[in-house]
């Protein structure tokens, strides 16, 4: 659901608004990192924008960490399992 139609009920359940307010971010917000990796200059590869505030829930994004489980080649290779046996497509790397 778009984050201002949520806001548009918070008269109706106030405390949940709030929840939203603090961990959401609107539109323009929730596209910089993409925008920004698509065009920053002199990126080494398989560098990760993100927001820099709570948790790395909110702020304007720059190159952060990302998390432990990003670097477990083990979990990698069983999610790419898992997605072509859900897609039914095989890829092959050369």
């Amino acid at each position: 659901m778009c984050l201002e139609r949520i806001y548009n009920y918070c008269h109706y359940c106030p405390t949940i608004c709030c929840n939203v307010k603090l961990v959401a971010q609107k539109v323009e917000m929730g596209t910089l990192p993409i925008l920004r990796a698509a065009t920053e200059e002199n990126l080494a590869g398989g560098e990760y924008f993100g927001p820099t505030k709570l948790n790395e829930f909110l702020r304007y994004h720059k190159i952060v960490k990302s998390s432990n489980k990003s670097y477990d080649s083990l979990l990698a290779k069983k999610l790419w399992e898992v997605s072509e046996k859900l897609t039914g497509f095989t890829y092959h790397f050369v």
